[in-house]
């Protein structure tokens, strides 16, 4: 029906309307540019950022937590390309110097290279994107009780960002070491200690760090994100590699009496000191990779799914005069509903920032400083709510009769504004000039009345002013509706159930398609495993066949093997799951708003894993090797 034909719009009646738009992103970006230039302090326009704030906070986490699954998977998928190219370089030395024998000049040498890499990045990045493609169809199933619409379909810059993205991997973390191909020597095929002249570390690590750097920025164009991972992996590469070569220095003294197998497994690890700390802080990546995708990530998203309490208030109360409030309290109790506090509320507007009238007032967000045009809501308090955080300043004090107010920090910071400044409210034909003592973060997904001004007491409450309430009713409670609306017909009931019910599915469906997600990440780790492992066959191919020669048994080099993996994984995932715990800490904390804790249980899981792990995959490996007879692996090695 119509609004119109109810007879409700009289003489005096304040209506508003609301036009809804859908469009794709690009269009309705350009469309809001364009018609932010041309509304006026009270009109409004919002988009689903702009909703209610428990529920943009579950978009925003969401959003994050898919920005994080994607960059770790880029890292991983660097890392990973980056051990195999060195293996590629050992394998094709010989290679090179036969074709140089034969006349081949130093392009020659570089031009087949990049072909390979040219070849071999846009068919990976191909594939990609069509798995990528194939993969979106399950992610739609998983929240098709979400969204009612049809995802849309691939576009042509989907399928642009996979190739784009996979050859500039390729060539940032392979192209530096095999650069060096092309200045093996010729006289290697007699000589075979000779080898390429090493690049300096600057050319090796620096280039490749500047290639990711700008490749993400370019994809997810989130810069803090991307700097603080990018920041927080180079620190923890270099955390694992000291470590690693910490520990493994300090094996040189083991001493303990042990079987054969045990001192060649520990004098491998010694033996290999450089290749066995890069094995260590490839291991320990993908383990910290691993771990942080399964335990963090666990614990993370359950954190993120606790925000919102089986319990929370689903009822408000608004309009409530002074009063009332001892009836209405009286009527809950009758119905074994629990209240919380009533909270004062009072209109007002602002008409002055410092000495700047409002209208006049130049904020960092032109759309927050029409917002401060239109009325808002005022409240005072004499404690600082459970659901409230001082970042900034102090709480005041019940003495203290300075007019002060506290403001939420993002608006605080779309006005931009500082403590000491003042707002002067106009309320009710009289003016109040307070100043900015605080700045509080609001967990808005808490379901109860908070305000983005907070005063304090004695400086609003002589203002006419209604209150505020909310509670929890179970469906057998829900007589107590009925009763309020009886006995206090002024005051207005609103039901959110269907609210917090949409923002609950909202957050498991988001849940559900970050962890589907991160399975591509989990799959990045596995494969940086299976580099390490392979980064060193080919010296142990040739290491186990001299053994064999001597005399040593197919078991007893498995057995060594066996413990030498062993150690490396132990390390790599007591360190990596250490990493892990830090890494969910600080993301928790500065990026997604929750709270983690990561406990002593987390390194023992790290230690566990990558002992049992590493040790199994890279004694299966050596299991395939030994395999071969001994000269059938000194004549393909040699």
């Amino acid at each position: 029906f119509y609004v119109f034909d109810t007879g409700l719009i009289q003489p005096g009646s304040v209506v508003e309307y609301e036009q809804l738009f859908a469009a794709p992103q690009k269009n309705l970006e350009t469309f809001r540019e364009e018609l932010e230039s041309l509304i006026g302090p009270e009109q409004e326009l919002d988009d689903i950022r702009d909703a209610r704030p428990e529920v943009r906070s579950s978009l925003v986490r969401a959003e994050r937590f898919l920005v994080l699954s994607a960059l770790v998977s880029v890292l991983l998928g660097a890392i990973a390309v980056a051990m195999a190219a060195r293996r590629f370089l050992a394998r094709h030395l010989d290679n090179v110097a036969l074709m140089k024998c034969v006349g081949a000049r130093h392009k020659d040498v570089m031009f087949l290279i990049l072909s390979q890499l040219l070849f071999i990045s846009i068919t990976a990045g191909v594939l990609g994107s069509a798995l990528g493609f194939l993969s979106q169809y399950g992610l739609t199933m998983l929240v098709s009780d979400l969204i009612e619409a049809r995802l849309p379909g691939p576009t042509l810059n989907g399928w642009i960002v996979g190739p784009v993205t996979a050859l500039i991997i390729t060539i940032g973390f392979a192209l530096p070491p095999l650069y060096q191909l092309k200045s093996v020597p010729a006289a290697r095929v007699l000589r075979r200690d000779l080898g390429p002249v090493p690049l300096n570390l600057s050319v090796v690590y620096g280039f490749p760090l500047v290639v990711v750097c700008l490749m993400l920025y370019w994809i997810f164009e989130d810069f803090k994100l991307t700097a603080y991972l990018l920041g927080g992996a180079v620190l923890t590469f270099g955390m694992l590699y000291g470590a690693g070569q910490l520990l493994v220095s300090s094996l040189r003294r083991f001493s303990v009496r042990v079987g054969f197998e045990w001192r060649y497994g520990i004098a491998n690890v010694v033996r290999r000191g450089r290749e066995s700390s890069i094995q260590i802080v490839a291991f320990g990546v993908g383990l910290m990779a691993l771990i942080l995708l399964t335990v963090v990530r666990i614990q993370l998203m359950e954190e993120w799914q606790a925000t919102i309490p089986e319990n929370a208030p689903n009822q408000f109360l608004i309009n409530i005069q002074p009063n009332e409030r001892t009836l209405i309290s009286h009527i809950l109790a009758d119905h074994l509903i629990d209240t919380a506090d009533f909270t004062p509320l009072v209109r007002a507007r602002i008409s002055h920032v410092n000495t700047v009238p409002i209208s006049e007032f130049e904020a960092k967000d032109e759309r927050a400083r029409n917002e401060l045009e239109d009325e808002i809501n005022l409240t005072w308090a004499t404690d600082l709510s459970f659901d409230n955080e001082i970042l900034r300043g102090e709480w005041w004090s019940t003495t203290d009769p300075l007019p002060q107010v506290s403001l939420e920090e993002g608006l605080f910071n779309e006005i931009g504004l500082d403590l000491g400044d003042e707002l002067t409210f106009a309320i009710a034909g009289e003016y109040v000039k307070t100043k900015i003592t605080s700045v509080r973060r609001v967990q808005w997904d808490s379901f109860r009345p908070n305000f983005f001004f907070v005063a304090n007491p004695g400086v609003l409450d002589i203002f006419p002013h209604t209150y505020i309430t909310s509670f929890y009713a179970a469906p057998s409670q829900r007589g107590a509706m009925l009763d309020l609306v009886t006995a206090t017909p002024g005051v207005s009931v609103i039901d959110i159930d269907a609210v917090i019910d949409q923002v609950r599915r909202g957050v498991d469906r988001a849940a559900l398609a970050v962890q589907y997600v991160f399975l591509f990440t989990f799959v990045a780790g596995l494969v940086v495993l299976a580099a390490a492992i392979h980064s060193t066959r080919d010296s142990r191919i040739y290491e186990g066949a001299l053994l064999r020669t001597l005399g040593a048994k197919r078991w007893v080099i498995l057995k060594g093997v066996a413990v030498e993996f062993i150690f490396i994984g132990a390390i790599s995932g007591i360190l990596g799951s250490a990493g892990a715990g830090l890494i969910g800490f600080f993301l928790a904390s500065e990026f997604f708003e929750l709270k983690y804790n990561p406990g002593f249980m987390l390194v023992l899981v790290g230690f566990a894993s990558g002992a049992l792990l590493v040790g199994v995959t890279g004694t299966l490996a050596a299991h395939l090797v030994t395999r071969k007879t001994p000269v059938s692996s000194l004549r393909r090695t040699y």
